[in-house]
């Protein structure tokens, strides 16, 4: 794989972050300071990072296409066609968009993941967690509730159930 062709995809995958929305561009930017150990943690750092390096132009190309980057932006078809190497890259990258793009159509990130719930499941969610918002209210803590009532009243489980649909919540 010759360095001109290298140093052209990455400046491509560079400019992919201003020619998308600024929600994709801070999730690739994420997505990249975390598989690079932060040393790419502006769209400025991937040439510098890449370099002349086919591997790290994969680590980049990946991250990108995670975040929902596409292919055609980051892989310009003139660069592509004239280097075998970067052919085979251009195509892993396109069966991984491919791959994520068939999860979340069979509902991986979306609402169709949670199982379905009858009316009284839901209705038994709503009781469980104002049932702990009650208690938190008037103990402050878990941790209190359970000093005053060890035989307990609520179980643990729905402490835990709430702690988890609070992270979840708040995690985004």
């Amino acid at each position: 794989m010759a360095g001109p062709a290298i140093a052209s995809v990455a400046n491509a995958a560079r400019g992919a972050f201003s020619r998308f929305a600024p929600d994709l561009a801070a999730k690739a930017q994420e997505q990249l300071r975390k598989v690079t150990s932060g040393r790419v943690s502006t769209p400025a750092d991937v040439i510098k990072y890449v370099g002349n390096n086919s591997s790290r132009l994969s680590v980049v190309t990946d991250a990108l296409v995670r975040a929902g980057a596409p292919v055609d932006a980051i892989f310009p078809s003139d660069i592509v066609a004239t280097d075998s190497a970067l052919a085979e890259m251009r195509k892993a990258a396109s069966e991984l968009a491919t791959k994520l793009q068939g999860q979340f159509d069979n509902g991986a990130g979306t609402d169709r993941v949670l199982p379905s719930a009858s009316p009284m499941d839901a209705a038994a969610d709503v009781f469980r967690i104002r049932r702990v918002k009650a208690a938190l209210s008037i103990y402050g803590t878990e941790e209190n509730y359970f000093l005053c009532h060890p035989s307990g009243g609520i179980p643990a489980d729905d402490f835990a159930h709430v702690r988890a649909i609070q992270k979840a919540l708040y995690r985004r």
